[in-house]
């Protein structure tokens, strides 16, 4: 399952121009594999999703959303505090940067 995500991300980069490698830098992308398996490895349990999924599909009063495991909880806390990394990193976005070359 990894190495798709890594083959994926592979892709993508060979795709980009070779001013965007170079902006992003060999160390990113090095980073960003090594990330893609780690996340997969210490991934939380899929059948979480599926029975969630079963869940939602089958109650007569389904929930709006759902929050599944405990990454999502970490990504809603991230969210609603964006704000305030937004002002930390303030003038600091190589996404926009990129985008610009």
């Amino acid at each position: 399952m990894a190495s798709e995500f890594v083959r994926s991300f592979e892709r993508v980069w060979s795709s980009m121009s070779p001013k965007k490698q170079a902006a992003y830098g060999d160390k990113y992308k090095a980073a960003a594999q090594r990330d893609l398996t780690d996340l997969v490895a210490n991934g939380e349990n899929p059948q979480q999703v599926i029975d969630t999924l079963v869940e939602a599909l089958t109650i007569s009063e389904p929930k709006a959303a759902y929050r599944i495991g405990q990454t999502a909880t970490l990504y809603i806390w991230i969210s609603r505090f964006q704000w305030i990394l937004d002002i930390v990193f303030s003038g600091c976005h190589p996404l926009e940067d990129i985008e610009r070359l």
